[in-house]
């Protein structure tokens, strides 16, 4: 507004537009004091690491409610049966909670910089850099973790038998989908504790594979997108897994098992079926859309209204397409 003042300051609605003005430097004011204080309260490091550690304890009390001998070795897994009654009546939020707060800090410098931006745009404007995004604190988890709660993780993506919420599983596989140096580089190191895990070397190969085909549903009306995402998690896990030898022996062991590769590679198949024809389709649209802007005369023609409508098709097809 600021910038096309001088096509408005003689209009009569010139008084209206500098009162928005004022109250939205005002906001702008409140919105840097907000992020400030988020900053120096939520992201202290002190307080991470304290809730981490925590969390550490609410991992180990879980593994102890499983009542199971040796629940973090790879012999005992996966879990017989059904969960003790002690772990069953336990609320969701107790794994859920652990979940959240291990994405939050290697994935909030991913989220700002991919999102934030769209929503605080005016935030940035008044002083914050890409400096300020990266200042997040991925390194508290990834130089505290400790073993019990790495041994948490992989029970719970190798016993999803004992969890009625399906998703709870998808939590649990996107942090170690998150931690993946490819996502985040600085959780190299926590990366490699995981996999370096005994359970990660011989059942968690297995284990992903099966929820791979049990998401197919999920009984959620947003299934359908929700399965996606959860498998993209999968795909990305297992094909950095693929690049070490023993994993990949693991990932071989159990394609000559047959006990959960054949519906992995079905499904597997069917997804990529199904992708590469809403891709096509995508590109089919994106040509038509490209073809009519370069036509300039045509493009020029056409009601604005129906322009922007094309352009957000474009827009939606490009990243569909990907």
């Amino acid at each position: 507004m600021q910038a096309t003042e001088a096509q408005w300051k003689e209009m009569h609605f010139a008084a209206r537009n500098k009162e928005l003005i004022k109250h939205w430097k005002q906001q702008i004011k409140k919105l840097t004091r907000s992020k400030a204080c988020a900053d120096a309260g939520l992201l202290d490091e002190n307080l991470l690491r304290r809730s981490l550690q925590f969390y550490t304890s609410v991992a180990e009390f879980l593994l102890a409610a499983l009542a199971v001998p040796g629940a973090g070795s790879p012999s005992s897994l996966p879990l017989p049966g059904e969960g003790p009654p002690i772990f069953s009546a336990l609320p969701e939020w107790y794994v859920e909670d652990i979940a959240e707060f291990l994405l939050l800090c290697p994935a909030v410098s991913i989220f700002l910089r991919r999102l934030l931006p769209h929503y605080l745009t005016l935030v940035w404007q008044v002083g914050y850099t890409t400096l300020d995004i990266n200042m997040f604190c991925p390194s508290v988890v990834a130089d505290s973790v400790e073993d019990s709660l790495v041994t948490w993780l992989l029970v719970g993506v190798c016993s999803p038998h004992y969890f009625r919420n399906p998703y709870l599983i998808a939590k649990i596989i996107e942090v170690l989908f998150v931690v993946n140096p490819g996502i985040q580089p600085r959780t190299e190191q926590l990366h490699a504790r995981i996999m370096a895990h005994p359970i990660s070397e011989t059942q968690l190969p297995s284990c992903l594979m099966k929820f791979y085909t049990d998401v197919e549903t999920t009984g959620s009306s947003s299934e359908f997108y929700d399965k996606f995402t959860i498998r993209y998690h999968i795909s990305l896990i297992l094909k950095g897994m693929w690049d070490n030898p023993v994993h990949r022996q693991a990932i071989v062991n159990e394609s000559k098992s047959g006990k959960q590769f054949v519906k992995f590679i079905n499904m597997l198949m069917n997804d990529t079926t199904f992708l590469l024809d809403e891709s096509l389709e995508s590109l089919k649209r994106i040509h038509e859309v490209q073809e009519l802007m370069a036509d300039t005369d045509t493009w020029t023609q056409t009601p604005q209204d129906q322009q922007q409508i094309r352009q957000r098709q474009l827009t939606a097809d490009e990243r569909q397409c990907r």
